[in-house]
């Protein structure tokens, strides 16, 4: 390895424009210390050298490559295409602390670049907080709850102490879960883990409390003052007050306002102040213009565009010109004569200088695309937008439910041509996309704001509910595996037996490992009472998926409902509309809307790619709460469903095999799902089938280091299985959307 006079000497003072994404200690070596970053531009970097001083201190180190799915994943949404990270790897001496920085210089054999130094005092503070953060710490009365996340491979005990050395009695449960962000080459997946601890404070005897946790040789400590969160979660509370306070007395200028008008007269200003006037936090407004411009593309990068040729090169028709005039690809025309394509753009609305290379570049890989859409935004003023729409791909059943595609598209001359002569229907409109629809049009959607549409288009969308009407009234098998926990399976049997307004259906209870002779009760008095009760006994371990496989071959009906015994229906048509979207030949998998018990939404369809692997969309929202452009309350179609209320036809269940047994508790469902998608059929979530879900009563959390090490090793193999999802992305979200929050909320 050179000296950095060499380095300075032999190389030319350019730059490698690398970035470091993060740094931080080996996960496994306690003494070696990581360097995480990439090369912007074109990454052609075969070997690369590094030097490391502690000040003038030289120390050994090494840099590696890693690529490869899991790479292309972590930085898709980049605009240079990254395919390689670099880990440089340092490893500093028992008396690293006495220094005050770290300088890393990297090099390539042409370019050499100084990175930032890192500050010793720095890496001493992040060694100790580098696995745990505390997220929060509430105070109701002399009970303090303690929120927190960990990084470990096996979690086995957590222990609170004051400051005294005396043991604190507490409760604490556990709930692991994947995340990207916690990828360590080191060792493959690092178990992330949630947890919730609560004490009494009058059980300590000195303000200060240490959280310890211990997983093998290593140890977590965590020293809070309880006087410090006290006084954090006091100040939360009157902000939170605060803003109590401005809603009472909007409440009440609202009430005076309804003594001043007629009551229609007062509820068309309330819908046209929430529709046309809401009032949207500033700072959410810059947050996104920010991040709009990191991607609208440059002026060089326009000039590129201008010059790429292309193997299909279509001529776009437009109506007008203004529109038009700054777009880098220039086969367009005014009018409609000749062309191949016409765009069709509202009149008011901009379009992005870069859309229809775009489309150009989109009709280069899939030449059969007939009808593309983009996302779009709301144009404030001169370069100035707000409210994105980031839409999913096609979602025939969305559509259905309302116009998510919007009023601008590109379509193929002859297609538009054909539907104008046979309905009388405006491009761009609900009605229009569904005759093309029946034509079997090829729709397309590319996940770029191309669009700027003016702010008073903003219209309230038409929710429509769709429903199928059938002739047949076909059997449905409902399956419920079930240990013990009589009373919520009681609940969830008379829901249906009391509620539902569909009558042909039969209870299959499959029994698994119950210890409690109050349950062998029930079954017989059950039994007895509903003929259409069959309590079958399967003998073996807990894993979900054997479980209903081997039920579902006793199931006498058609269609077989797998139901959690924790479940309770609350809509009396939520079989019916589960069975008459699950009866239409096109469709393979039916779920539901679940709530939580405090009516906030538990499911409304999953998420592939949440938290890493996959997640419930919409967690914790309000039952009344529409969702991100009305997702929440319409039909629509997901890449999978949660199996606590999923029903399928039993000869697609037959087809796919059923559930795959490897899982034996997690992602069961929705590799169940993903495997039923791959053989064409769609996954369809209906939100008008309701029920309550009082999640995981009977199996309870993953708590104990075996399920957590179970858990890890499902983690795992879906990942694994299903990279290439993964990395594209799940096509019913939007890879503008983050992957953390559930609330499909703007992707950092």
């Amino acid at each position: 390895m050179k000296l950095l006079v060499e380095l300075k000497r032999d190389f030319d003072m350019n730059s490698l424009q690398f970035q470091i994404i993060e740094s931080r200690f080996h996960a496994i070596e306690k003494d070696k210390y990581i360097v995480v970053g990439i090369i912007r531009g074109n990454d052609k970097s075969k070997k690369i050298q590094v030097q490391a001083r502690l000040d003038n201190r030289k120390v050994p180190s090494e840099i590696h490559a890693y690529e490869g799915a899991d790479v292309a994943r972590k930085y898709m949404y980049e605009e240079d295409e990254i395919t390689k990270e670099w880990h440089i790897c340092i490893t500093l001496p028992h008396d690293y602390q006495k220094y005050k920085k770290l300088q890393v210089t990297i090099c390539n054999g042409s370019f050499y670049e100084k990175l930032a130094p890192l500050i010793i005092k720095d890496l001493v503070e992040r060694k100790k907080r580098q696995y745990h953060i505390i997220a929060n710490c509430e105070f109701v009365d002399e009970q303090c709850t303690v929120f927190g996340e960990c990084a470990l491979q096996q979690p086995i005990h957590i222990s609170l102490q004051d400051g005294k050395n005396n043991d604190i009695p507490m409760q604490v449960s556990w709930q692991p879960r994947a995340e990207s962000r916690c990828y360590y080459p080191e060792y493959g997946y690092l178990l992330f883990s949630d947890y919730v601890l609560r004490f009494n404070i009058n059980d300590i005897q000195t303000d200060n409390v240490r959280i310890q946790i211990q997983s093998g040789t290593s140890t977590l400590i965590e020293s809070i003052s309880i006087t410090e969160k006290r006084k954090a979660w006091n100040c939360q509370r009157k902000a939170e007050q605060g803003m109590l306070h401005k809603m009472r007395y909007y409440c009440y200028r609202m009430t005076h306002s309804m003594t001043q008008y007629s009551a229609t007269e007062w509820m068309h200003k309330v819908k046209i102040h929430i529709q046309n006037h809401r009032i949207q936090n500033q700072s959410e407004i810059e947050q996104y213009n920010d991040w709009l411009k990191k991607r609208l593309p440059s002026q060089e990068k326009l000039v590129k565009q201008s010059e790429c040729l292309f193997n299909i090169q279509p001529l776009f028709g437009v109506e007008r010109k203004i529109q038009f005039q700054e777009q880098s690809y220039k086969n367009w025309k005014i009018g409609f004569e000749d062309c191949d394509y016409i765009v069709h753009v509202p009149e008011d609305a901009s379009v992005s200088p870069d859309a229809l290379y775009e489309c150009v570049k989109l009709l280069n890989r899939e030449p059969d695309v007939d009808l593309i859409y983009a996302d779009e935004d709301q144009k404030i003023k001169l370069n100035q937008y707000q409210k994105p729409n980031f839409k999913p791909d096609f979602n025939p059943d969305l559509l259905r439910s309302m116009n998510y595609i919007g009023a601008a598209c590109v379509i193929r001359k002859s297609l538009y041509q054909d539907i104008a002569t046979s309905i009388d229907s405006d491009i761009g409109t609900k009605k229009f996309y569904l005759e093309c629809m029946k034509r079997q049009t090829v729709f397309a959607h590319i996940p770029r704001i191309l669009f700027h549409m003016p702010c008073n288009m903003e219209e309230e969308q038409e929710i429509q509910h769709v429903k199928y009407d059938w002739d047949e009234q076909p059997l449905i098998s409902i399956l419920i595996p079930n240990k013990d926990h009589i009373e919520e399976l009681d609940t969830c049997i008379r829901s249906i037996e009391e509620k539902s307004g569909y009558r042909n259906y039969e209870f299959i209870i499959i029994e698994n490992n119950s210890v409690e002779a109050d349950t062998f009760a029930y079954y017989k008095k059950i039994e007895a009472e509903n003929s259409k009760v069959r309590v079958l006994h399967y003998e073996g371990e807990f894993n979900y998926s054997k479980i209903n496989n081997w039920g579902a071959k006793y199931a006498n009906g058609d269609y077989i409902l797998l139901l959690n015994n924790d479940t309770e229906l609350i809509a009396p048509g939520s079989l019916w509309e589960l069975l008459s979207h699950a009866m239409r030949p096109e469709v393979g998998i039916v779920g539901a809307r679940l709530y939580f018990p405090d009516d906030t939404i538990q499911h409304a369809g999953v998420i592939v790619g949440y938290g890493g692997v996959a997640g419930h969309a919409f967690l914790g929202f309000d039952k009344d709460n529409p969702g991100y452009q009305n997702r929440i309350q319409c039909i629509q179609d997901y890449s999978a469903v949660t199996a606590a209320c999923m029903m399928i036809p039993k000869e697609v269940f037959n087809e796919v095999e059923g559930l795959s047994e490897e899982y034996q508790v997690a992602f069961n469902d929705i590799d169940f799902c993903l495997r039923v998608r791959k053989l064409g059929y769609l996954v369809v979530y209906n939100p008008y089938a309701e029920f309550y879900h009082y999640e995981s009563k009977s199996r309870g959390c993953e708590d104990t280091t075996e399920k957590m090490v179970r858990y890890q090793q499902e983690v795992q193999r879906f990942t694994s299985q299903w990279k290439q999802i993964l990395l594209e992305g799940d096509p019913y979200y939007n890879v503008n959307l983050s992957l953390e929050k559930k609330d499909f909320s703007l992707r950092e």
